[in-house]
């Protein structure tokens, strides 16, 4: 399949959901990310956020990170009030379903009998009854809620990782249900299982060693988070282009401007340019644009276009408050150029630091969730004094039980975790504020001076 046949495939998804009622984000939401481990990592609602932050600026939203690795639907019943309410969001997304799945029973040397079918069928039912208790608790609270599919299990690379052949045609049914309880509820879904299950097929047609989750087969990487994120821009922000703008280069005259305040003058020499465009580009940053291979995120999401028509044939250098930003043919300022993806320009610089906040914001709460991971998932038990030195000796004692589990490291890990960042919380807190205040004091896009000149 080659990839303009993708491409329509995915628009395909995004023109199904289309139909759906979208949730509109105004100043002031706060919005949760509830989920497990995927969604604890975060970097695809980061680059949501981030996107957003771009995108949208003026609009200050409130983003927060609800997700906890292990986590199942039951669990979120669970600490419902105290991790998610808390926040008090007015808009929700929703994932679960990599555990609910119970993955063990998939597993090669499952003996796949009356029994485990039952267990299978008795999984999917739980699952569904408890998601349909979480989607009332928060409609309850009067929740937007946003629901995901689950992401996928790759149960079809050939990777040396032990393959639980089943999963995700488990996730797919999981998947159905999302489906039916998000119409149910009159609410957006956002369909990542299909969409990654399309690009995963794609491209093990050429290497049976792709996968574009991680080689534990679940847990993405920055091109599969990057490529969630376009999924969730696609079917939830209104699509249009971040700006365009025509000039006609021989009278110099303004024939378009949108998403833009334009002034134009023209001399014998050049033509200048007052431009304050609506929004900021989005940057590609390294670790993401191999993504770009399987999505067309800057064609459909990015294009910040100048056009100059009507110029006399050559060579044209374009500046940007004194910045030499390119040298482009008269043939291709006609025909549009896009600056959204040129790192010279000074919005571009800008969007850039945008980003790194967001990032940052997002490695601040991931420490919270640091937090959270071991109170909800180690702690959740404890009955024993509220102190660290209880908390301590309890924490060893459950690792100790796990030595030789594939999981004791992970968990060590974060335990270790725990007791360096608890005395930091409220700092931590503090720096999440502060950070998102920064994110929307630094998005606000400034006005430039473009010159147009023949070399």
């Amino acid at each position: 399949m080659k990839r303009i046949q993708l491409f329509l495939l995915i628009s395909l998804v995004t023109v199904f959901s289309q139909g759906q009622k979208l949730p509109s984000f105004a100043d002031g939401d706060k919005v949760c990310f509830i989920g497990n481990s995927i969604t604890q990592d975060g970097r695809y609602h980061m680059l949501f956020q981030s996107y957003f932050a771009t995108r949208f600026p003026g609009v200050e939203v409130e983003f927060y990170n609800c997700g906890i690795a292990g986590d199942v639907a039951t669990g979120m019943i669970n600490r419902f009030e105290s991790d998610i309410w808390i926040h008090k969001p007015t808009k929700a997304f929703l994932m679960t379903g990599m555990n609910d799945v119970m993955q063990y029973l998939y597993e090669p040397s499952a003996i796949v009998d009356s029994l485990n079918l039952a267990r299978r069928e008795q999984a999917l039912q739980a699952y569904i009854n408890n998601t349909e208790t979480l989607a009332s608790m928060l409609k309850n609270k009067g929740v937007e809620t946003i629901f995901i599919t689950p992401s996928i299990y790759d149960q079809t690379s050939k990777i040396s990782q032990s393959n639980n052949l089943g999963v995700n045609d488990a996730l797919k049914q999981y998947s159905a249900h999302i489906k039916q309880l998000a119409k149910k509820h009159n609410a957006t879904v956002v369909d990542f299982n299909s969409m990654m299950e399309t690009i995963n097929l794609n491209g093990q047609q050429n290497d049976s060693l792709f996968t574009i989750v991680g080689h534990d087969r679940v847990h993405p990487g920055d091109v599969g988070h990057f490529i969630m994120a376009y999924e969730l821009i696609k079917t939830i922000l209104p699509q249009q282009a971040l700006s365009k703008i025509v000039i006609d280069g021989k009278k110099g005259r303004i024939q378009a401007s949108n998403n833009a305040t334009v002034e134009c003058k023209k001399t014998r020499k050049e033509i200048s340019l007052n431009v304050k465009n609506v929004s900021l580009p989005f940057p590609i940053f390294k670790q993401y644009s191999q993504a770009l291979n399987w999505i067309p995120f800057q064609d459909e999401l990015n294009q910040e276009l100048l056009t100059i028509s009507n110029l006399k044939q050559g060579n044209y250098t374009l500046d940007i408050d004194g910045i030499y930003i390119g040298t482009f043919s008269s043939d291709e300022l006609k025909k549009g150029i896009n600056l959204a993806t040129n790192e010279n320009t000074p919005q571009y610089k800008q969007a850039t630091k945008v980003l790194k906040l967001c990032t940052k914001y997002h490695k601040t709460m991931g420490k919270l969730r640091t937090l959270a991971f071991i109170d909800y998932r180690m702690l959740n038990e404890y009955t024993g004094p509220d102190t660290a030195k209880g908390k301590q000796s309890y924490l060893q004692a459950k690792l100790d039980a796990d030595i030789g589990k594939s999981w004791h490291a992970w968990n060590t890990k974060n335990v270790n975790r725990y007791f360096e960042l608890l005395p930091q919380k409220e700092a931590l807190t503090n720096e999440v504020n502060e950070l998102r205040n920064q994110i929307y004091k630094s998005n606000i896009p400034l006005e430039h001076n473009y010159v147009i000149k023949a070399q």
